[in-house]
């Protein structure tokens, strides 16, 4: 009998609480701030692969068409220190947006900027027995395109959210393990251990 997940006493499932997401140039957080703890969820990369049909008498026939990957969406706390809204005012200004206001200010938001502004986006999901990731998702050329700074009322003793969607051009999972050759032009790589 072969051995695989439901017959094996070592191997446990992915879960999905057990994940770190970084952003930042340095991997460590924007601005340098560790700040991974902040976010209380992402959705994972999802890809969209279009279609094309082609039309023969009385038969319609399906072709796969271009690859687009979809937006991620990210949910963080709002805590005083350190302070999310703050950091993405900052990300929102690296970007190129200034204040109207003043008729001297001609800057504008470009792809360069924004990409910087955020740095590098990981999303890690980790193993039970350690904090080795058995799974890491970089979005590449990220950029913030939503903010919602959340909402406020006197009813409520929940927590601030923000909620931020991200937009970026393809992503790539490595995941240690398996024995997979990577190949030139490939947006899933994997390691091996």
């Amino acid at each position: 009998m072969a051995n695989n997940f439901w017959s094996s006493k070592t191997a446990s499932p992915k879960r999905s609480y057990r994940f770190l997401l970084s952003m930042g140039t340095d991997g460590t957080g924007i601005g340098g701030e560790e700040n991974s703890w902040l976010v209380t969820q992402v959705k994972k990369p999802s890809v969209t692969i279009g279609e094309v049909s082609h039309q023969y008498l009385n038969h319609t026939f399906y072709y796969p068409g271009r690859v687009e990957w979809d937006t991620v969406d990210v949910t963080l706390v709002d805590p005083v220190s350190p302070n999310a809204s703050g950091m993405l005012s900052r990300v929102l200004e690296d970007s190129g947006y200034s204040v109207p206001g003043n008729s001297t200010v001609t800057t504008a938001i470009t792809k360069e900027k924004a990409v910087n502004a955020l740095g590098v986006v990981t999303i890690k999901q980790i193993g039970n027995d350690n904090n080795e990731p058995v799974e890491t998702w970089t979005l590449n050329n990220a950029f913030v395109t939503n903010i919602d700074w959340g909402e406020l009322s006197y009813d409520s003793d929940d927590l601030t959210n923000i909620t931020i969607t991200l937009r970026y051009d393809y992503a790539t999972c490595e995941t240690p393990g398996t024995n997979r050759a990577e190949g030139e032009g490939t947006f899933f790589r994997t390691t091996t251990s």
